[in-house]
């Protein structure tokens, strides 16, 4: 019986450690939904929106893309979804990107293109923003993203620039 004992222990102790190794990947994605993060060759970065539908867990969850390198921009994108369908719809959905320098002064924002009609699915995307252009001045500062329904902002994310 000493025996089995041990055994249990030891089934026990990798378990726990099992657990803990997958608590740490799953902690690590809302860390990122909270940071900014730089935007480096390319970075993806959420948020959620909504209705809070469980313990601080949003009904709603946004994506945006920026691919580029340093200052430097090519385009960004996104997509959304959510939870329960029918709740927090976005509708002709876009997104607008806005870049600051590092004392937050406005440098320059783009409008996104909107698709038509509303979403009701998990998955959603918006049309990408061709941006091909190098923001120089915003070294030290943000490119905020942010979701739009018809035109009125749904969340919004933010990347650090970093030369």
């Amino acid at each position: 019986m000493k025996h089995l004992g041990n055994i249990r222990t030891r089934l026990t102790r990798r378990v726990a450690i099992l657990l803990i190794a997958l608590l740490g990947a799953v902690a690590t994605p809302v860390t990122q939904m909270v940071t900014a993060i730089p935007a480096s060759a390319s970075a993806t970065i959420c948020t959620g929106y909504g209705i809070t539908i469980h313990l601080g867990v949003r009904n709603g969850a946004f994506c945006a893309d920026v691919n580029g390198s340093g200052t430097n921009i090519n385009y960004v994108g996104g997509n959304f979804g959510t939870t329960i369908p029918g709740i927090d719809r976005v509708c002709n959905p876009s997104i607008k990107l806005d870049v600051f320098d590092r004392w937050d002064h406005w440098v320059a924002s783009r409008q996104g293109s909107q698709r038509s009609g509303c979403s009701w699915g998990s998955y959603n995307f918006v049309n990408n923003i061709p941006v091909y252009w190098n923001f120089p001045q915003a070294n030290g500062g943000k490119l905020y993203v942010t979701l739009q329904s018809s035109g009125t902002k749904v969340a919004t994310v933010s990347f650090n620039f970093h030369s």
